[in-house]
């Protein structure tokens, strides 16, 4: 409908508006009131340019039109027969001042609301009964909403915590109809993997969690007891340096500052830390080069593949008598290496 740079859209009873990014107005659809405030009451059915510039806001209402200029005052336009616009009770077809310092205006079919630059707000609503006897939307308040949207005879609130409430305008309380986020206290961090095998200069990644799975902490940070024999990143990638065994320390922290520890022996030498292959008289090696990855120690004839973390195969090859699958360069992310039954996951970076 129009070409780049729209910034906001907003659509009201039988007409829509968008705003660019140069502060220019564009609206189109029906105008029994003047509702495109360019004088005139002629639809249109493709977008028309009815302000050249300034305009940081819109909304459309009930055949009524609201904007505010970069200056932060609000006009208005359209139908003002119960009094949307001011006491005149007459259409407006072109816009009108109606309020100084607002910085947002929502338009609902009986209300207004509008925010004031220092951050007050102001709901105004008008007399429906001579419309029908319609009800004016409830006034309701949702605590913590960062966002609330007035239709006909409802309204939708957004709050902090990401949940999604309604009401009607038969005096109905404000009903939850999407749950938001629940803070769960942390009890302590999992590990996933007791004892990881890296070979020298490849890389892995230490499993743990939050338990609850969902709960809230503030940082989980990593240390390595000996980083001679292998190093460890603030996201809990392991580096083998040396032969050697050493200790890696997961400490989950959570919102009061209380934490928690879980521990990771890390093997570095050949082995993939796989405890169940003992009828198996290979393993499988694998290591990172120039973001590829180097595949070997597997038999020759044996499928081999590479899958990135969502399930995606980026990779699959038999092995053949060179002993080594090598793949194409992917991208930074960690990758799951099957040949049969072994597993290793390897971190490309």
């Amino acid at each position: 409908m129009v070409d780049r740079d729209v910034v906001a859209v907003s659509s009201g009873f039988m007409h829509h508006a968008v705003l660019k990014n140069d502060g220019s107005l564009w609206m189109w659809g029906r105008q029994l009131c003047g509702e495109f405030g360019n004088g005139s009451t002629e639809a249109s059915p493709t977008p028309v340019r009815v302000v050249d510039g300034g305009i940081v806001a819109v909304a459309c209402g009930l055949q009524t039109t609201a904007i505010i200029k970069d200056d932060g005052s609000l006009w208005m336009c359209g139908r003002n027969d119960l009094g949307q616009i001011d006491e005149s009770r007459e259409s407006h077809h072109n816009f009108v001042h109606v309020a100084d310092d607002v910085s947002e205006v929502q338009l609902g079919w009986g209300t207004m609301h509008i925010v004031k630059t220092d951050g007050t707000t102001e709901t105004r609503t008008w007399d429906e009964t001579a419309d029908e006897g319609r009800a004016v939307e409830p006034a309701y308040d949702v605590a913590g909403a960062v966002d609330v949207q007035y239709g006909w005879q409802n309204a939708v609130a957004l709050d902090v915590q990401g949940a999604v409430w309604t009401w009607n305008a038969d005096d109905s309380e404000p009903v939850e109809m999407l749950a938001g986020h629940r803070p769960q206290k942390a009890e302590g961090i999992a590990i996933l993997t007791e004892t990881l095998t890296v070979e020298k200069e490849a890389r892995a990644v230490i499993s743990m969690r939050p338990v609850p799975l969902m709960a809230d902490y503030d940082v989980i940070t990593y240390i390595s007891s000996d980083a001679i024999v292998a190093a460890v990143d603030d996201r809990g990638v392991v580096t083998g340096r040396t032969d050697g065994e050493a200790v890696v320390t997961a400490t989950l922290t959570d919102l009061s500052g209380q934490r928690y520890d879980a521990r990771c022996k890390v093997r570095v030498g050949t082995g993939t830390g796989i405890s169940d292959l003992a009828d198996d008289d290979w393993l499988l090696a694998a290591r990172t080069v120039n973001h590829t990855l180097h595949v070997s120690g597997v038999p020759a004839g044996v499928l081999v593949r590479v899958y990135s973390l969502s399930g995606t195969c980026v990779h699959q090859e038999r092995m053949a008598a060179s002993a080594e699958v090598v793949t194409q360069a992917l991208p930074d992310g960690v990758y799951l290496v099957r040949a049969e039954r072994q597993v290793k996951k390897m971190v490309v970076r």
